[in-house]
This record gives structure tokens, C-alpha cells and sequence, in this order.
């Protein structure tokens, strides 16, 4: 007599698992470029910028045994070449200070953003204004780090394509939400054109998205540009209780 197969019991069935929902692409894009930035910071620290500092020693030597034997335009020359070399050092330090994450987890993100501006600020002599509130909740290491990537990407777009000579930083902040708004006095673009930067703009959209928040870009021809992102503090809170655009 054929046997019948027995029906799953209770503990059949919990071992039932729900397919697994697939990963937050923007969260493993962000993961993806952090890692990116931090091997590029590593091969710049330990290949370029070790190179080019011996190079400037080896060149400052030169210059003080060449001094006295040499005729005064090659020590100019050298001393010129000296100066370019350290030109140069100062820039990748600058470009490494961008790469590496800061170490956020346990400061004050407030602190951080000043010091951000105040790098951009003395670095390319550009005329800013800010106003950033003192946050009323504490933030994860992750968010910390995103606004912090966004204003990062935010300034260097102004920098390398608005052609501004102003910019203003805006921190607000609810009990469920914070707004980071960056405005420039730039040329602006077109909404039907490609935007200027837009791997930049794309990462700082990606960023705000790996914690449901959002990223908005409102730019017109001799107008600036405006960035506005929003970070949720819980979850599907994005943009409440913290003033629109």
C-alpha cells in the first residue's frame, strides 16, 4: 500500500524563509566609492606625494651647493622649481584631506562642517556665508559622514564649475530631519542641459538616498544653483518638520 506523504509540520514550516530583499544599490554604491576613495588616498599618500617630497629635498641641496659655484639665474631657476614642487605637495595633501573619511563617529558633525568650509574657504578665497544650527538630536556615524560627503561634493561642484564668487551653507534641523542647503552665486545651467558636475551631483543624490533622505537641484542660466539635501532622522520622516526649498 503506497504511503502517503505526511503533511509540514509547524517547524517545517518556519524554516520557510522569505526571499531575501535585494541590497540598497545606493547604499553599496556609497560603500563602493569610500573604498575607492580610501585606496586612492593610500597610493597617493604612499606613491606621489612621498616622490615629490624627496624630490623637493633633493632640490633644496641642490640649491644651497649650487649657490655659491653657479651663476644666480640657475639658483633662481631651482629656487623657482623648489616652490612649484611644494605648490604641488600642499594640492595633494588638500586632495588627500578630500579622500580619506574624516573621522566623525564620536564628534561634533557641527564642528566638522565649520572646518570643512573654513578648508574651502582659505583655499580658494571665495566669499562665504554660513548659518549652521546646533543639532538637536545625535547622529550616526552614517549620517555624519553623508552630509558631511555632501557638502564636500557640494563646494567642490561650485569650485570646479559654477564659476562663483559667493556661497552661502545653510544647516537646519527638527527632531526628524536635517537640511543641509548650499547656494551659489554662480553662472547656473539650464534644466534641459547636462548638468555641470554630475557625477558630483549624482553621488550627493546617491548619498542622501542610502538614508531615504533626498537631494534636490534647482539651477537657471545667470541664476546659481541651489542644493538642497535632506536627511531623515527616522525612517520615512525625509523633509518634515524642516522648512521646503
Amino acid at each position: 500500500m503506497p504511503q502517503r506523504k505526511a503533511k509540514p509540520g509547524p517547524a517545517a514550516a518556519r524554516r520557510v524563509k522569505a526571499p531575501r530583499s535585494p541590497p540598497n544599490l545606493h547604499v553599496l554604491l556609497a560603500e563602493s566609492q569610500e573604498r575607492e576613495r580610501v585606496r586612492l588616498g593610500a597610493e597617493l599618500h604612499d606613491g606621489v606625494l612621498q616622490s615629490l617630497v624627496r624630490i623637493k629635498l633633493d632640490i633644496e641641496q641642490l640649491v644651497v651647493e649650487v649657490e655659491s659655484r653657479a651663476p644666480r639665474d640657475v639658483a633662481s631657476q631651482l629656487s623657482e622649481l623648489v616652490s612649484e614642487v611644494r605648490d604641488c605637495i600642499k594640492e595633494i595633501r588638500a586632495i588627500l584631506s578630500d579622500l580619506v573619511p574624516p573621522h566623525l563617529e564620536g564628534t561634533d558633525i557641527v564642528e566638522a562642517l565649520h572646518r570643512c568650509i573654513d578648508a574651502f574657504r582659505d583655499r580658494y578665497r571665495m566669499q562665504v556665508r554660513r548659518r549652521l544650527e546646533p543639532l538637536r538630536v545625535s547622529l550616526t556615524a552614517e549620517q555624519k559622514l553623508v552630509l558631511f560627503r555632501i557638502l564636500q561634493e557640494a563646494l567642490n561642484n561650485v569650485q570646479k564649475h559654477a564659476h562663483a564668487t559667493r556661497v552661502e551653507i545653510e544647516l537646519r534641523n527638527s527632531a526628524r530631519a536635517v537640511r543641509l542647503r548650499v547656494i551659489d552665486d554662480g553662472r547656473g545651467f539650464h534644466k534641459l542641459e547636462p548638468e555641470p558636475g554630475h557625477c558630483g551631483l549624482q553621488n550627493m543624490r546617491h548619498r542622501a538616498a542610502t538614508l531615504g533622505g533626498s537631494t534636490i537641484i534647482r539651477s537657471a542660466p545667470g541664476q546659481g544653483t541651489i542644493v538642497v539635501a535632506k536627511i531623515p532622522l527616522r525612517c520615512g520622516d525625509a523633509g518634515n518638520d524642516v522648512d521646503a526649498a
